[in-house]
């Protein structure tokens, strides 16, 4: 399994698919203004260069896995769900912002590398404390603070893609179901 512009697309597509049948549906009734995720261009040796140097100092490394990532999209904005409170895979620059107060005091060592943020407690982060092989785990954690871990970028994204395509799936049966019912 590796990165590509393919997956990032089928991805950022597959949003867009579940956010049209959610609309659809009537389930976006109270948010005005829908935020379709959109993939960045690819970061710059600059950038990259930079991110390096940031990270070197936070004594921290970059994972090959987040790398790949970055040099085919630095960042996707409003990647899921797609209401107010959507995440976005931060670039770069943003990478290089602190994350939020209270997220520093609930979770330091989370805090230390945030690869996701938005306008909601939930992040998403690199584990610094489980470095193996060149890669650390990605957690997400909720607004609650419920924590799902991945052993590393690549299977975080593809389990991503998988799990919208569930929902896309079952939005398709809801919405047949409700078409049935008005018949």
């Amino acid at each position: 399994m590796k990165i590509t512009k393919k997956l990032i697309q089928d991805i950022v597509r597959a949003e867009h698919t579940l956010q049209g049948l959610y609309v659809a549906m009537g389930d976006y009734i109270d948010f005005p203004l829908l935020k379709l995720p959109t993939a960045g261009p690819p970061a710059t040796t600059k950038e990259l260069s930079s991110l390096k140097a940031y990270l070197v100092k936070k004594h921290l490394m970059l994972p090959a896995s987040y790398a790949s990532f970055l040099m085919v999209s630095n960042g996707i904005k409003d990647f899921g769900p797609g209401s107010g409170d959507s995440l976005s895979l931060l670039s770069i620059q943003e990478l290089m912002t602190p994350p939020r107060q209270s997220q520093l005091r609930m979770y330091p060592s989370l805090s230390r590398f945030n690869i996701a943020r938005g306008e909601t407690l939930e992040f998403i982060a690199f584990d610094p404390d489980t470095l193996a092989e060149g890669e650390m785990e990605v957690v997400s954690v909720s607004a609650i603070g419920e924590e799902v871990r991945h052993k590393n970028f690549t299977e975080f994204l593809f389990a991503h893609l998988k799990t919208v395509n569930l929902q896309i799936k079952y939005a398709k049966a809801r919405k047949l179901k409700q078409s049935k019912k008005k018949i």
